[in-house]
């Protein structure tokens, strides 16, 4: 068989006429989570609205940035006339990382971190990017801690309440208004607060990095499964939690690929999308192609495989890298890279149905003098050498020029940190 053959087989080709079906999919799906019928995009309220936000004036607050293995404590200065700023800034290692500890541990641990700055500003934004359930009154209840981060009883723990705690047990200022969101949320607040001189139609928070997420502003009366918010008017952030997005059509490559990962069956637009898999993946449908004889090579050594070497193959297809020393002929070369242009071609697909399914349900971006601002985060969206010119390729194409929807792509630094100090002040 020959690759181009693979690739239809496989269902790797992109075309309009899917991409069309992929987003008005991906828009039921959001209307199903927003009415709290059983589906895959969660859809859960941050009660976080910028209904009446206005332009910030002179003020600090204090931001607790905690995902993964590392913690970052910041403080961060808006003002009147200029961009937000970071004054100060300090890194540590994430509590319960190196050694196993108890939740008291964990919130005697945050009040030291924030010794620093806790007396200068009585405003606390906190960017929980663990599992966390969001209150009414924006304080977080923790539900597991993952990540390898080890904290024993830790669920249904309040972060703010026990930060405050902790503060006031150690004798520093404990009157702060602790605001917790999650990281996707805090991408969409940072590209509003980085763009205070500028008009959009609507905000939209994207990451595609080891994971992917997406937030989004929806008006309250859609929100049907949270009758507190839906019998009022104005609008409300959500986390749609879109890695969890099971609707994109699969084939027997990506299915056997899943069974063999932990928690089958979940996160499955994550898996075909993010850095976490992308590499594993790609070897999975590569190594597929060697057993049905599209490469000269008769068999792949290879047993892992990571993104960045992709990148590799890429830039230096002749040069010393793991794929290109395993297909040493250049004819089986054209095939991989082939397979590889067809690999991003559907991740491309995927990740611009997301988006752009989020345009189409919330009716946004239909003025070319009001597009919406889609602030994107993460290592494999800005970093893969074809993903994101594939991403650019099809939201314009498509989006804009068949859609009528416009938009615009900000990276914005330090976003996580001026998005969730955004969120302290709202």
């Amino acid at each position: 068989m020959d690759i181009h053959s693979f690739i239809e087989k496989y269902n790797l080709n992109a075309d309009f006429s899917s991409f069309t079906k992929h987003v008005d999919t991906f828009a039921e799906e959001m209307n199903t989570g927003l009415c709290g019928n059983l589906g895959s995009l969660r859809m859960i309220p941050a009660y976080v609205s910028l209904d009446n936000s206005q332009k910030t004036h002179d003020e600090s607050v204090i931001v607790i940035d905690a995902g993964g293995t590392n913690l970052r404590v910041a403080l961060v200065r808006f003002s009147e006339s200029d961009a937000p700023v970071v004054e100060e800034s300090y890194n540590y290692s994430m509590l319960g990382f190196n050694e196993e500890i108890d939740i008291d541990a964990f919130f005697d641990g945050l009040a030291k971190y924030l010794k620093p700055v806790a007396a200068k500003s009585n405003r606390v934004g906190f960017c929980f990017s663990f599992p966390c359930e969001i209150m009414p009154n924006l304080d977080g209840k923790i539900l597991l801690f993952n990540k390898e981060i080890r904290i024993n009883n830790a669920e249904g723990a309040m972060l703010g309440e026990g930060l405050r705690k902790a503060l006031k047990k150690q004798g520093l200022p404990h009157d702060h208004r602790v605001v917790v969101i999650n990281d996707t949320v805090a991408t969409l607040l940072g590209g509003r607060a980085d763009s205070q001189d500028r008009v959009f139609d609507s905000y939209i928070g994207y990451i595609l990095g080891t994971g992917t997420n997406t937030c989004y502003i929806e008006e309250n009366s859609r929100i049907k499964k949270n009758p507190l918010l839906s019998g009022k008017g104005g609008s409300s952030l959500i986390n749609m939690e879109s890695g969890g997005y099971d609707k994109f059509s699969r084939n027997e490559i990506d299915e056997k690929f899943d069974s063999e990962l932990d928690a089958p069956g979940t996160q499955l637009l994550e898996k075909m999308i993010s850095g976490a898999y992308q590499g594993k993946l790609l070897l999975a449908y590569i190594s597929q192609a060697v057993r049905e004889g599209c490469f000269q090579n008769e068999q792949c050594e290879l047993k892992d495989l990571e993104a960045k070497e992709v990148d590799e193959f890429l830039m230096y297809p002749f040069g010393k890298n793991r794929l290109a020393e395993s297909f040493e002929d250049s004819k089986d070369k054209t095939s991989l890279y082939h397979l590889i242009d067809a690999f991003f071609d559907r991740a491309a697909a995927l990740t611009s149905a997301n988006l752009t399914g989020v345009m189409v349900n919330a009716c946004i971006g239909k003025s070319p003098l009001l597009p919406v601002c889609i602030t994107a985060e993460g290592s494999t969206f800005y970093k893969s050498r074809m993903l994101n010119e594939k991403v650019n390729c099809f939201m314009q194409e498509f989006t804009k020029k068949r859609l009528g929807i416009y938009f615009e792509f900000r990276r914005v630094e330090h976003v996580t940190l001026l998005g969730t100090a955004f969120a302290a002040l709202l």
